[in-house]
């Protein structure tokens, strides 16, 4: 499935984050948010829009940094799903001029710019949920 990015946030950076990377930087506690509901495979349609030129756009997980972790403010669920099926997922950082430099260089593998096509996996978009 090939869209862009939606930024919710100007002040946000959109980047591909590897799973390692993430693995090794996620508040794990903030992360089991999540451990008890099972992920399927497929995406919520409210994860998804399209402009008025039929641009296709995927609003990514969005995480902040605080106390040297990695922190959902949402979309856990999101980011869960898509590291089952690639090794590197787009993902919205918060605010990332406050975080350490070192740190956000870790974590980016590559920005992901304003009108770069990105590749998800083919997973069809349950359209029985209501949006």
């Amino acid at each position: 499935m090939k869209c862009k990015i939606s930024i919710t946030m100007e002040t946000d950076l959109a980047a591909w984050v590897t799973r390692e990377a993430f693995i090794a930087n996620v508040n794990s506690d903030d992360l089991a948010c999540r451990e008890s509901e099972e992920i399927y495979d497929w995406y919520h349609p409210d994860w998804f829009w399209q402009d008025e030129e039929d641009n296709f756009y995927f609003i990514p997980p969005a995480f902040s940094f605080r106390n040297g972790f990695l922190h959902g403010i949402n979309g856990r669920h999101r980011a869960i799903l898509l590291f089952r099926h690639m090794e590197a997922i787009p993902m919205l950082l918060v605010l990332p001029n406050e975080w350490p430099r070192a740190k956000l260089a870790e974590i980016v593998l590559k920005e992901i710019s304003e009108n770069e096509i990105v590749e998800l996996p083919n997973l069809p978009i349950n359209t029985a949920i209501k949006k």
